[in-house]
């Protein structure tokens, strides 16, 4: 099953965080509020915050509303294999009617790896240039509480596994196929060898 969040759904703290660029007084003008007209008295004051904070919840919706939709997936553990529970992925795309050049794939490795995936120009890059942006959660082992860093013991098979899943859910064929770009530590740079015929760039 593959879920989203983003325009009306479920949002991060990450993704639901004012950009402070929109907050610029270029952007953010008080045109409603002439100078010589702003009253004092209590009352006047009351109205005033009223007004402004409706007019900063309108900024906060209209940047909401900006937020890509995230797709989620789980894929299970073949018995065979050392992955110890589901490997979660999630996945944004960008707004194009043109066929997804490659997979992005940024493997989480704590909170620094996170926010990559999570960074407004990170995401900004992949849409521009017709990425989709894949987030590689966790593949635990069942040998020890670590990650599985050798895609033979299953963590390979899973992901390009969730490039299917995702391409079936979006109907989007080319996800199947696109080429990889891996980004993370070890578990990333293992992947060149596992599938070298789709493996496109490394960044460690």
């Amino acid at each position: 099953m593959v879920t989203t969040t983003g325009r009306g759904g479920k949002h991060s703290d990450t993704e639901l965080s004012l950009n402070a660029g929109i907050m610029n007084s270029s952007h953010v003008q008080a045109n409603w509020i002439p100078k010589d007209t702003i009253n004092t008295s209590p009352t006047g004051i009351v109205n005033f915050t009223m007004r402004f904070t409706a007019s900063l919840w309108l900024v906060c919706v209209a940047s909401f509303g900006q937020a890509p939709e995230e797709r989620r997936t789980l894929v299970a553990p073949l018995p065979d294999e050392e992955i110890a529970r589901p490997c979660e992925y999630r996945m944004i795309l960008p707004e194009t009617k043109d066929p997804i050049r490659a997979m992005w794939t940024i493997f989480d490795r704590g909170q620094d790896w996170l926010k990559w995936y999570q960074d407004r120009q990170v995401r900004a890059f992949a849409r521009e240039h017709q990425l989709a942006l894949v987030l590689a959660m966790h593949c635990r082992s069942r040998e020890r509480e670590d990650m599985i860093v050798d895609p033979k013991k299953g963590a390979g098979r899973a992901l390009f596994t969730v490039f299917d899943q995702f391409a079936a859910s979006e109907g989007q064929p080319e996800l199947k196929t696109a080429p990889l770009i891996a980004m993370g530590w070890s578990g990333a740079g293992s992947l060149a060898g596992y599938r070298p015929e789709v493996y496109l760039a490394g960044i460690a």
